[in-house]
């Protein structure tokens, strides 16, 4: 470790040794043998992320609200936002969950991430994937944000259909100004990303470690 990664003993033993024994772990227990394979390139780069262990030690020592408060700043005050396809994996926790606060959290990421207008010649908006929630619930949301006239996408085209990467990566227009894309399951999520025909940034806000590896 210390040699791949140019590290101290101390961060090889107590930083990347953990981490390569979380990646093993979550690899060992997927259902299906092939997604318990990882290509060396693809493992290394999964065990290197510092702003993991950053961002717990930064809860830690300034506290929750501070921590909230610097997400905020980095993610979502973002001005003269790049056309790209961006990806928000969100864990709810389902012993506090309150409908409203999902709802206003979506709304305000399709805000910040979304440009529609006219003057906006390559169009976008979020993907959207939320974890712990039942499928009754996700509709009631989608009632809600039909009902207040906000257009969505889930990639498929009706009831019964097979998932559809080219309908989810449709253009949008002035005219048909899509303003958020679900993304029901893990594995449309993992479709789409195969087929995204952008630059990807995926941001994933998990309880207390993360459930998805690209």
């Amino acid at each position: 470790m210390e040699r791949i990664f140019n590290c101290e003993r101390f961060e090889a033993e107590n930083y990347y040794y953990n981490n390569a024994l979380n990646e093993i772990k979550n690899l060992s227990i997927q259902s299906n043998v092939n997604d318990r394979k990882v290509s060396k390139s693809d493992f290394l780069r999964n065990i290197n992320k510092k702003e993991i262990i950053f961002n717990k030690w930064f809860v830690e020592i300034k506290g929750k609200n501070q921590h909230l408060k610097n997400l905020k700043k980095n993610i979502f005050s973002a001005l003269n936002v790049e056309s790209f396809n961006r990806f928000f994996l969100l864990e709810v926790d389902i012993n506090s969950y309150d409908r409203a606060d999902l709802i206003e959290l979506i709304l305000l990421i399709s805000k910040k991430y979304s440009k529609l207008t006219k003057r906006t010649p390559d169009r976008f908006c979020p993907f959207i994937f939320i974890k712990n929630i039942e499928e009754k619930e996700i509709i009631e949301i989608k009632k809600y944000l039909t009902s207040a006239g906000r257009k969505f996408i889930d990639g498929y085209y009706f009831q019964g259909a097979d998932f559809s990467p080219r309908f989810m990566l449709q253009a949008i227009s002035y005219e048909n100004p899509i303003e958020i894309k679900f993304l029901n399951n893990i594995e449309d999520l993992k479709t789409i990303l195969k087929f995204s025909d952008k630059m990807v940034c995926i941001y994933q806000f998990y309880i207390d470690e993360p459930f998805f590896y690209s």
